[in-house]
This record gives structure tokens, sequence and C-alpha cells, in this order.
């Protein structure tokens, strides 16, 4: 499988239902893509980690910060021409949340989590939600 196969695949998969994407999300999805490619994880623990991505984004039930080191490139300001190039030197595994300011849980893409097990995850470390 090629890159843009893979990253169609994945976008497919995250966005079947979407009817307008907005161009950050798409980003994060082809960024997500473009860094498991090149570390040969299988497509389908990327869709889902993809997924789960876009879904915190998306569902907003607490007070967040995403980090997630291969977004980096994300704060310079984005085009309609803006073409990831794979970034070795970031860890495309997992990201954090940093819950309320001070409350951080890391989330591996091998523990395969929906957002609903992430929700219940952090119900379990006894941490309010909003």
């Amino acid at each position: 499988m090629k890159l843009h196969e893979y990253i169609s695949n994945v976008l497919e998969f995250v966005f079947s239902t979407w009817i307008d994407i907005p161009l950050e999300f798409e980003y994060m999805v082809e960024i997500t893509a473009t860094q498991f490619f090149y570390h040969n994880i299988a497509l389908d623990e990327c869709c889902r980690f993809a997924e789960l991505i876009i879904n915190i984004h998306t569902e907003g039930e607490f007070d967040y910060v995403f980090e997630y080191e291969p977004f980096n490139v994300l704060d310079d300001e984005l085009s309609t021409e803006f073409v990831y190039e794979i970034d070795n030197t970031v860890n495309p595994e997992s990201f954090a949340i940093i819950i309320d300011g001070e409350k951080r849980i890391d989330v591996h893409y091998k523990e395969n989590l929906s957002y609903q097990d992430l929700v219940e995850k952090v119900k379990e470390l006894d941490w309010p939600l909003d």
C-alpha cells in the first residue's frame, strides 16, 4: 500500500459520515496517518487512533489541553497547500491530555481506546468532568 492510499483509507474511516470536514481536522488525520505509515503501524490501529483524536476534539466532555508532538506543525498558519513531511524526531505513538490544567493522562495507540473508553478511563481516575 502506498502512502496516499493509506491516508485516504484513514480519512474515509474517520470521516465517512461527515459532510463538511474542517481543514484542521483533515490535517490532523493526514499527519497521524503519515506518521503511522512511515512507522509501519497497521492501518486498523491508525484508523482507531485517528478517530479517537478527532472524537476528543469534537465531543468535548472535559476541559483539556491536547498534546501530540506531530501536531506541533499545526501551530503555524495552515493553507490548502499544506503538505506534511514526516518528522522522525517526534513521538507518533501516544498523546497526552492535560485535564483542568494539571491532571495528565497519556494514551498510547496500543490501548485501542474508543472515545467512550477514554471517558471511562478518566472517570476511573476519579477526576471530575465538566
